[in-house]
């Protein structure tokens, strides 16, 4: 959550997270988060006016969580496969701590095409870093350091690979029969397996 929000301000955005993952955004209410929140709807207006505003100060906090990680694994002096063990190592870790945030961030790339994440990520100016790695990619398949692969599909695998089974949990866990606890050690042994299934992919 935003390091600058209020005490009660913290108590309705973790109750509101609750409630649009529960819910949905279309299926949630402002009195249902009051009610979680254990305030009077007055108050949550107060400091939300609306629905959106709550939804967005969450969704802000949810992607200036995931694209630090993003910068800081790819803008390294490692080459390309190592900074591909940091960004799957840091980011499971995160969705480990967070699960929720991805969904906050596909419901909104699901809407509007996604104009305010990609808003987001563009005053975090990921541009010149994710350029920059592109390009190493490009270089390292023509040197023979990696197997020659596009850019972009390896970073949609790597994504893919890391968040999918986040934003799946309850679809695989009833299909595998799996409780909670086996499903979590699944997401726990989750960093070494896409990693030993990356550097099978990309040895050349």
């Amino acid at each position: 959550m935003s390091e600058k929000a209020t005490p009660t301000e913290e108590k309705i955005l973790r109750a509101a997270e609750k409630i649009f993952l529960e819910k949905g955004y279309a299926g949630t209410r402002m009195q249902v988060v009051a009610d979680e929140a254990e305030i009077n709807k007055a108050m949550l207006h107060y400091y939300f006016r609306s629905k959106e505003k709550l939804f967005r100060v969450i969704l802000t906090d949810a992607v200036n969580e995931v694209l630090p990680i993003l910068i800081a694994s790819l803008s390294s002096d490692k080459k390309v496969i190592p900074k591909l063990h940091d960004l799957v190592s840091n980011y499971t870790a995160l969705l480990l701590k967070r699960p929720q945030l991805p969904l906050f961030i596909m419901h909104e790339l699901s809407q509007n095409q996604g104009k305010f994440v990609t808003d987001l990520a563009l005053r975090a100016n990921t541009q010149p870093v994710m350029l920059t790695f592109f390009q190493q990619v490009v270089e390292a398949g023509e040197s023979g350091e990696v197997y020659p692969i596009s850019p972009v599909q390896l970073l949609l695998h790597v994504l893919s690979l890391t968040v999918f089974p986040f934003i799946a949990r309850p679809m695989i866990a009833t299909m595998a029969n799996l409780p909670d606890e086996l499903f979590q050690q699944v997401l726990d042994e989750r960093t070494q397996e896409v990693i030993r299934f990356l550097d099978a992919g990309l040895k050349p």
